[in-house]
């Protein structure tokens, strides 16, 4: 027997919530209380760190393709008020693979996860909220 899960908030942590599920055996439904198109343009930017880039890859994501609209950041530089360099960071890597640290907007990462999800049938329903626990089902 497949388990069902729903998942409440179709952002990026319930995207790839239903994604492991679903690579776990799981059928997930991801509920989004936004409209579509509202949801996908929330938050500024997120660093995916190489450790971030191990995770997407346990998941059967590329991360090629996942970040292919952010930008490589190997280093992170630090001023201060005027523009004088404070100092300057490693993020880490490269990767085996040769990929690195990425920076992406945060609607672009979530419009890239919401399309593996959807190719793999996980579905997404948007305008939905979770607002109480729905009964046990043996």
């Amino acid at each position: 027997m497949t388990k069902a899960a729903l998942i409440a908030g179709g952002g990026v942590a319930g995207t790839v919530a239903a994604i492991a599920l679903h690579r776990a055996g799981w059928q997930p439904r991801v509920f989004e209380s936004r409209a579509e198109g509202v949801a996908d343009e929330r938050g500024a930017f997120l660093t995916v760190a190489v450790n971030g880039l191990t995770a997407l890859r346990a998941l059967d994501l590329d991360p090629a393709r996942v970040l292919a609209a952010g930008f490589p950041t190997p280093t992170l530089t630090m001023s201060n008020g005027r523009g004088r360099r404070l100092g300057e960071l490693p993020l880490g890597g490269p990767a085996a693979d040769g990929t690195v640290t990425t920076t992406i907007r945060r609607a672009d990462l979530y419009a890239a996860l919401r399309d593996v999800a959807v190719e793999r049938g996980i579905p997404i329903e948007y305008d939905r909220a979770l607002v109480r626990q729905p009964p046990f089902v043996r």
